[in-house]
């Protein structure tokens, strides 16, 4: 049974914050140190596809430090944080738009 209060960050997603969800203090509150590379090794598959056609942009960004990035890059890092996190979780629900 899925905690949806616990992982409500990861399952109700306002689109209008992606470019501002810090992934990584949602990553320290949900995960064990244990579960962190794998995330970060799922993020940077997932994040690298979506940068498919701007390879550059995925070299400059391989350390995954969303400071560093322009807004549309930062929306594709923490849509690749969204999937990563639910493989990593094993939660099989679609991601869930909260806006209004």
């Amino acid at each position: 049974m899925i905690d949806y209060k616990r992982y409500k960050d990861i399952i109700y997603v306002d689109t209008k914050k992606l470019v501002t969800m810090d992934y990584e203090k949602i990553s320290q509150d949900l995960l064990t140190p244990e579960q962190i590379l794998p995330l970060k090794y799922k993020m940077s598959f997932v994040f690298a596809r979506l940068l498919k056609n701007k390879r550059w942009k995925w070299a400059m960004h391989r350390d995954l430090d969303g400071s560093k990035m322009a807004a549309y890059e930062l929306a594709c890092l923490n849509v690749a944080f969204l999937v990563g996190v639910r493989q990593v979780l094993k939660i099989d629900l679609p991601i869930l738009t909260s806006d209004r």
